[in-house]
């Protein structure tokens, strides 16, 4: 995947300017300008941070601490454009999936707009996953295209002619393989039940509302909510990178590449890199300023130590020796092509020794532009 999806970025960096923070992270609100910690309260439409007010305008994300998973529904529908649903799948007809939920309550979906379906919580990715495929527990997968579902039966055109299964065994059912599709022209809200939806949110009363293309206006207090990460034409969000940006140095024989990820306990998005790892991100010509930030930390279980360098045409900006504990680095890049992140071991090489960026992004300084 492309690391830098759009732009957008920060103004308060002063160069080399880190900020330890602790592991346990609290609430925590990043806006154009800074990062900030504390207790999160919407009131009268007005978000607030401890005592601090903040302007809905100016956030980039907001990360609830408390968020601890809850469970509405055993069942997940996973979209084509990122988001998942958590709701019951009541059915399936003329390619419309019949979907009940708390958070919308009754609503159909086209197939056309799904990328799987989950009949259990907690299922792990699956990367050998194959398109129009069902999934089982103790059986093997069955190729096939779903002709219908009931809240009991589901019923499969195979090869060998039509098949009905009882739901119960069943793991997941997928349309697609795709990767999700971009959409960061649209602000994501992710609850605690595991439900990622996007569109463009706003503050009313105390809760936070956003406007879906298809489901209308939901509305959520803080308590439902685990993240809310806002679209900015001043910030682009750094996911991972693509081949062409990475020059890896094996240390095994499994060549060890930056990982995105997104399962994060705490946080909405992070970057897994590996020493001897050298990732370029290109750089927007334009803009009077540009920051790189983001959360750095090590591998909880990290044996050994790994070094950080961040430089933009020949010049670095910082040089850290990574730990466990988190630390916001809030740095300004000066004017280049690229900025280049070299990841390698701090002393004599001892595994594990990864580095973890969380929430990194480039900010440009003015914004290119207003919100979308």
């Amino acid at each position: 995947m492309n690391a830098v999806h759009r732009l957008r970025i920060s103004a308060a960096a002063v160069c080399g300017c880190v900020l330890v923070v602790s592991a346990c992270r609290a609430d925590s609100v990043a806006t154009i300008n800074e990062r900030i910690e504390g207790a999160l309260a919407v009131k009268d439409g007005q978000l607030t941070v401890g005592d601090k007010a903040v302007a809905w305008n100016s956030v980039s994300y907001i990360v609830r601490s408390d968020a601890q998973p809850t469970v509405t529904s055993p069942r997940l529908v996973r979209f084509k454009n990122g988001e998942i649903w958590s709701a019951e799948i009541s059915g399936l007809i003329s390619k419309k999936l019949t979907l009940d939920s708390p958070a919308f309550g009754a609503q159909r979906a086209d197939v056309a707009l799904v990328a799987s379906i989950e009949f259990v919580q907690s299922l792990e990715s699956d990367p050998t996953a194959k398109p129009a495929t069902l999934y089982r527990e103790k059986a093997q997968p069955i190729p096939g295209e779903i002709l219908w579902i009931d809240r009991e039966k589901l019923a499969l055109s195979t090869a060998l002619g039509a098949l009905t299964l009882q739901r119960d065994g069943l793991t997941r059912y997928v349309f697609s393989t795709q990767a999700p599709e971009a959409t960061d022209t649209l602000d994501e809200l992710a609850l605690r039940d595991g439900s990622i939806f996007k569109g463009k949110t706003e503050l009313s009363g105390t809760s936070v509302e956003l406007t879906h293309g298809i489901l209308g206006k939901l509305s959520f207090p803080l308590s439902a909510l685990r993240y809310v990460l806002r679209a900015s034409n001043a910030i682009a969000n750094i996911r991972g990178f693509s081949a062409e940006q990475v020059q890896v140095t094996p240390l095994i024989s499994t060549r060890m590449v930056p990982e995105g990820v997104r399962d994060l306990r705490e946080g909405v998005w992070g970057v897994r890199i590996w020493p001897h790892t050298v990732a370029k991100i290109p750089l927007p010509e334009k803009g009077e300023k540009i920051v790189f930030r983001a959360l750095l930390s090590s591998a909880a279980s990290g044996a050994g130590n790994a070094r950080v360098r961040v430089s933009a045409g020949g010049k670095y900006v910082l040089e850290k020796v990574v730990a466990e504990k988190s630390e916001w680095i809030n740095v300004e890049i000066p004017k280049a092509k690229e900025l280049e992140i070299d990841v390698d071991f701090a002393g004599s090489p001892r595994f594990p020794a990864d580095v973890m960026l969380r929430e990194p992004q480039l900010i440009v300084v003015p914004p290119l532009g207003g919100r979308d």
